[in-house]
Order: C-alpha cells, then sequence, then structure tokens
C-alpha cells in the first residue's frame, strides 16, 4: 500500500498544488512556460517546420483557387485571361518568395509556446493525462508491487 500511495502523490503532485502553497507548487503549473518552450522547440526541430508546412502546400491547388477566383472577379473585362494569367504568375513568383523566407513567415515555434500557454491549466492537466494515462498506471502498480515486495523482504529479516 505505502508503494502504491507513494506514487500516486508523486503523479498527483505533477499537477497539485496548482496554485503556490508555502512556496510548494506542482511540477506541471511551475514549470509551464519552460515546458511549452521545450515543446515548441521540439515540434520545430523535429516534427514540423515553416519550411515543411510551404513545401507541403499543393501550389497547383492554389493556382487554380487563385484563378477561379479571378476569373470571377474579372468577368466580362477585355482579355481577363490574359490579364489572369498574368496575375496567377506574379502571385505565385511572390508565394516562392514568401516560401524562401518561410522561417520569417510563419513561426511553429511562437504558434505551439503561445497556444499550449494559453491552455488553461486543467485543459493542460487533462492533456497529459490522456495521454500518458496507461503509463501513470503503470508507475501506480510499479509501486505497489515494488511496495510489497519491500514488505516481503522485511519480514524475511524480522523472522
Amino acid at each position: 500500500m505505502i508503494g502504491w500511495l507513494t506514487n500516486k502523490i508523486a503523479i498527483k503532485m505533477l499537477f497539485y498544488p496548482r496554485n503556490k502553497i508555502f512556496g510548494i507548487q506542482g511540477l506541471i503549473p511551475k514549470r509551464r512556460n519552460d515546458i511549452s518552450r521545450k515543446i515548441s522547440n521540439i515540434i520545430k526541430d523535429e516534427l514540423i517546420s515553416s519550411d515543411d508546412i510551404f513545401k507541403n502546400i499543393n501550389k497547383e491547388e492554389i493556382f487554380k483557387i487563385i484563378k477561379e477566383s479571378l476569373l470571377v472577379k474579372l468577368d466580362g473585362i477585355p482579355l481577363n485571361h490574359f490579364v489572369v494569367d498574368f496575375l496567377c504568375k506574379e502571385i505565385m513568383l511572390e508565394f516562392n518568395k514568401l516560401e524562401m523566407n518561410c522561417e520569417e513567415v510563419i513561426d511553429v515555434y511562437s504558434i505551439v509556446e503561445n497556444k499550449i500557454n494559453s491552455f488553461d491549466i486543467v485543459k493542460l492537466e487533462n492533456m497529459v493525462q490522456t495521454v500518458a494515462k496507461n503509463e501513470l498506471k503503470s508507475i501506480e502498480i510499479f509501486g505497489a508491487i515494488i511496495g510489497f515486495l519491500i514488505g516481503l523482504l522485511q519480514l524475511l529479516f524480522i523472522y
């Protein structure tokens, strides 16, 4: 029971107390900004970058949407197909320039960091609990098993 209870309390202390009480605060509420910064770096460096986003944009589809939109807006203007083709090519050239400076255009790091920091602490706790539910339960069970084994060893030494 002691091993299980200790691990259960340790897991709860990851989240509680949410606000400082006698100078003590849960790990996640206390280090929330640091955690969001590190998660943002991992996502940006290891998972998805601004460059990845631009590389995965379907440029042909964008070109098609822009062209259809311009054709509707410029309907009735003489030579509208020539004008629309010219405008679409110019827009795509500008889009390609943006792609070269994609880190300046889309800051994945800031988006993720701000999003995590904007979460209510209860929502953040629920997210962590959802992701790590099985592992946290395993830690509790492992504590119970270790506590049981230590109790058996103590019995052996007593008798």
